[in-house]
């Protein structure tokens, strides 16, 4: 390899995919925090990919017609479990300021959004 060999190039095949597991979870939960929170759902029982995995498999989410979600290939440790947020509903979409947006923050009612994911 030549002095200019980027670093993954000088990296083996194996310690770079070792590497690279953490991302592909952070990248993946990310992208699934962000289906849920921006309630991206899809519809009919149709899945959406969350993204791809380590080894390029695809991870796919879908409700259920009984409002349980399922992640195809399954990734979790336990077969069933629930997790929720608190947000906010905000009409408005632009604010003048961060003042602005903080207190319409402020007085946004809260709600809980919930979700049960199941292994199926």
């Amino acid at each position: 390899t030549s002095k200019s060999a980027t670093l993954a190039q000088r990296i083996g095949h194996q310690k770079r995919r070792k590497l690279m597991q953490p991302m592909h979870l952070c990248n993946g939960c990310d992208r699934l925090s962000l289906i849920l929170c921006q309630q991206e759902l899809p519809d009919d029982e149709r899945f959406l990919e969350i993204s791809k995995g380590p080894e390029g498999e695809r991870y796919d989410i879908m409700q259920r017609s009984d409002n349980l979600v399922v992640v195809k290939p399954w990734p979790f440790e336990d077969d069933k479990f629930t997790v929720n947020v608190e947000a906010c509903d905000l009409s408005q979409v632009k604010f003048q300021s961060s003042n602005a947006l903080t207190k319409a923050l402020q007085e946004a009612p809260i709600k809980v959004l919930e979700w049960t994911f199941v292994k199926s």
